[in-house]
């Protein structure tokens, strides 16, 4: 069970076109001795739906694997089933395009959250914009990505882990100042952002629009 201050790390698998698509999630227990299937049942029951209504049915939802950072014993398990909700007649996007949540805080130490979702599809866009029923429900599932969550997970806070540098740079100079991150593996080098608002973005993105949103 995961002790108060845990982070667990939540990756949610997915398939669509032949290709992988996980999304990644980073939450702080907030209460001791708190299992780790406590907060898959939550997040299967009111994050995974959620996504599949912005998906096409061609995405796969497989499984959740759960893993506490700070102790890597700890894992668990939870086999997925279903597809996404939209339908594919709508002419399904390449696995590239990408529906895109920007997620605030107050921690400057640590960058904007980004969470991004395969599963696009033409009938979603029109003039290059998402349409407004999928903004809706986009902003329905990022409901559930900031503190307190539109439904009540008095277990658990989403939060934004920043990287730890593992490999800095030789020299002070250089750029970039750190050759290898990782994740924190204890609380002391761990100082988790707590997302507050979030923004959808109006429009899908791209490998290449994403080096200019991010």
């Amino acid at each position: 069970m995961a002790g108060g201050g845990d982070i667990v790390e939540l990756v949610h698998e997915q398939g669509y076109l032949g290709q992988v698509v996980n999304n990644v999630y980073f939450f702080e227990c907030a209460i001791a001795d708190t299992p780790l299937s406590n907060l898959a049942a939550w997040y299967e029951t009111n994050v995974v739906p959620k996504v599949k209504a912005i998906q096409v049915d061609l995405v796969t939802h497989v499984n959740l694997r759960l893993r506490n950072l700070f102790n890597l014993a700890e894992n668990y398990e939870e086999p997925l089933s279903g597809t996404g909700g939209v339908s594919s007649a709508a002419l399904e996007l390449p696995a590239f395009f990408a529906y895109t949540i920007r997620l605030d805080h107050a921690n400057g130490g640590v960058r904007p959250g980004f969470k991004r979702y395969a599963g696009c599809e033409e009938g979603g866009i029109a003039d290059s914009l998402l349409v407004a029923a999928r903004i809706t429900s986009l902003e329905t599932l990022a409901g559930e990505l900031v503190n307190p969550p539109t439904t009540t997970n008095t277990n658990w806070a989403h939060v934004i882990v920043g990287r730890v540098c593992e490999v800095p740079n030789p020299d002070p100079l250089g750029v970039p100042s750190c050759l290898k991150y990782r994740l924190p593996e204890n609380s002391g080098e761990c100082d988790p952002a707590y997302p507050i608002s979030f923004e959808v973005y109006t429009q899908p993105t791209t490998q290449n629009s994403r080096k200019w949103y991010t």
